[in-house]
């Protein structure tokens, strides 16, 4: 489990949550014309850029937590540790009606469908970061090594056996899909990459600190989301057909000197208008490496406790 820390996130992953490094300033925003290049025989030409798009959320995500059904809610996957955080699932994978969680306390995978327990298979020995799932292979990102994702199939008496191992070119976050590519999210180089080695599929928009919020650019669009309390970090969590999803997380310190980091989601059309906001379920500092999926325009949330493991998805705000 991690303990949440005062940061900038920046980073970027279709249908999946990530974190990152630190603020780089934003470039400056092209306009106008710029000449284009030209060979000697050639007349010159200009080229019109386009001033990217200005979209500005007028306030923020509600300050309570959104409303949310409970798919699971397991307290035997939770270990209560008095003196540290409890011992808890990292990862969970959404497909459909089944949902897979990592039972580190129990060390299973177990699925399942519609709330009902309808499989498990023994937890391999590795530490897990984050996993994927397709086709009955299940991808894990290594823990231990972040630059290392191992793929395993499940046989007939329902064992995983290792049949491959990839090598990243950089640690990562987080693991899944875009178009059927099993992709990686790239931390310092604020990109991911298809795990099977092959080229970049996309660069992250860039992100800047904007006052008490943040200002996102990615080319053709300028966002500015403001935050409640002080803004600690904003990520690219998802984006298909139809939407774009941002999550970004602000803090601020109670009376007893505690201080409190709360997340919510920005979820914007094609043409960068805001459609829904959704605000996470918190629980003291207790945050697993995989909090969020994004399947089929819904949110769900890995939601720990001292006392349990619940599933939740979210209902727009």
């Amino acid at each position: 489990m991690k303990h949440q820390q005062p940061f900038v996130i920046l980073a970027a992953l279709l249908g999946l949550a990530i974190s990152g490094c630190t603020v780089s300033p934003q470039p400056d925003i092209p306009s106008g014309t710029v000449s284009a290049a030209v060979s000697p025989t050639s007349p010159a030409t200009t080229t019109s850029v386009a001033t990217p798009r200005l979209t500005v959320v007028r306030a923020p995500a509600a300050d309570a937590p959104s409303k949310a059904r409970v798919l699971l809610d397991q307290p035997k996957m939770v270990l209560t540790r008095p003196e540290d955080q409890p011992y808890a699932p990292e990862a969970f994978v959404v497909r459909g009606d089944t949902v897979t969680i990592a039972d580190r306390v129990n060390k299973q995978i177990v699925t399942f469908q519609n709330g009902r327990r309808i499989g498990a298979v023994a937890f391999p020995d590795l530490k897990l970061a984050d996993m994927a799932i397709r086709d009955g292979h299940y991808y894990f990102l290594n823990a231990l090594d972040q630059r290392e994702v191992d793929e395993f199939v499940m046989d007939d008496t329902r064992t995983l056996t290792q049949v491959g191992n990839q090598i990243l070119p950089a640690e990562a976050d987080r693991i899944g899909w875009d178009d059927g590519r099993l992709v990686a999210q790239l931390t310092e180089q604020n990109t991911w990459v298809a795990v099977d080695g092959s080229d970049p599929v996309v660069a992250n928009p860039t992100f800047e600190l904007n006052g008490r919020g943040f200002r996102i650019t990615d080319g053709h669009t300028v966002l500015e989301i403001p935050t409640r309390y002080e803004p600690t970090g904003v990520e690219l969590i998802a984006r298909d057909a139809d939407y774009t999803y941002y999550q970004v997380y602000d803090n601020y310190v109670r009376a007893n000197a505690e201080q409190v980091y709360r997340g919510y989601v920005y979820q914007f059309d094609r043409s960068e208008q805001l459609v829904h906001t959704y605000t996470l379920h918190v629980a003291a500092d207790v945050k697993p490496s995989r909090e969020l999926q994004i399947v089929d325009g819904r949110v769900y949330q890995l939601f720990i406790t001292n006392k349990t493991a619940r599933v939740l998805l979210l209902a727009p705000n």
